[in-house]
């Protein structure tokens, strides 16, 4: 079993915990591969991302008894349900405009150019991550992992409600940061 590390440095003996569907791609390949990982703000941004595709993904507004699910996204619903490769070509799928509504309902194409955004705005904060976390490699203490969890954090969560904000004006009013 891989070891993960907390704060302190302290191994960890991982056991699974959670849903693979929404797990970041890069904690997949840490288990797949038996290797060490610092699981960072950044894995869980993308697992709120996948929640929020997988919810799109399986809305089911649009469709009744009279008004089947379309067969494409029936589709979208098996590959999102995969592997690591069917939710990549799902994501893939998502994040390409513009979905049909008629092959995809008009929830999911509605939803499509905030995933597609969103996904753009991690894979930065994740390519950003990774050459941040290298400073992290030398001190693994809690003093020095920190600050970057926190500016990675923040960085995450502001960008998102910007995004939310943009998509959806004044659904942000009355909040103070």
């Amino acid at each position: 079993m891989p070891t993960f590390f907390a704060f302190d440095d302290r191994p960890l003996t991982w056991f699974r915990q959670g849903t693979d569907e929404f797990m970041s791609d890069g904690l997949l390949k840490a288990i797949r591969l038996n290797k060490h990982y610092l699981q960072s703000p950044v894995d869980d941004l993308w697992s709120f991302y996948y929640v929020a595709q997988w919810a799109a993904v399986f809305n089911n507004t649009n469709f009744s008894e009279s008004t089947p699910v379309p067969a494409e996204l029936m589709e979208l619903r098996r590959l999102i349900a995969g592997s690591e490769g069917d939710r990549l070509l799902c994501t893939r799928e998502v994040t390409r405009p513009p979905l049909d509504q008629t092959e995809y309902g008009q929830f999911l194409a509605d939803c499509c150019p905030i995933l597609r955004e969103w996904d753009s705005i991690l894979d930065r904060l994740t390519t950003d991550w990774k050459v941040a976390k290298v400073d992290l490699t030398n001190g693994n203490l809690y003093e020095a992992r920190y600050p970057y969890f926190r500016n990675y954090t923040n960085r995450g969560v502001l960008e998102l409600l910007q995004l939310v904000q943009k998509h959806f004006p004044g659904s942000l009013s009355g909040l103070s940061c």
